[in-house]
């Protein structure tokens, strides 16, 4: 899940972190 904080970090600002969060978490869902 620390995938999902590197994307936000990356993209910057706390509003990127949630569609960033749920990006990651679709993916590992999709595994």
């Amino acid at each position: 899940m620390k995938q999902a904080g590197q994307i936000a970090a990356r993209q910057g600002g706390p509003g990127s972190f949630i569609p960033a969060f749920l990006d990651a978490l679709y993916q590992e869902v999709q595994g």
